[in-house]
């Protein structure tokens, strides 16, 4: 494969790569607007849960070195296990 081909088809892998993350954030967007029965968003219910576990973890004398990632990980975690 010529060098030309090569950068053909990286240019390509990463456009893909970036097109596949965004339908995924649009579809991880959606869910975080989806609202339940009560018409609370799940945005809201992650919000209120974080909040809490920043509260628990700071009371205990604990620090969250990254609180964003930290907030990252808590919503990653709920959507990967929902239905």
């Amino acid at each position: 494969m010529s060098s030309i081909e090569q950068r053909f088809f990286n240019k390509l892998y990463e456009k893909r790569k970036i097109e596949l993350y965004n339908e995924q954030n649009n579809i991880f967007q959606e869910w975080l607007n989806e609202k339940d029965y009560n018409n609370i968003s799940n945005k809201l219910k992650i919000s209120y849960l974080i909040d809490k576990l920043i509260n628990i973890v700071k009371n205990k004398g604990y620090i969250i070195q990254y609180e964003k990632e930290f907030k990252n990980e808590i919503a990653s975690l709920l959507y990967n296990n929902s239905d």
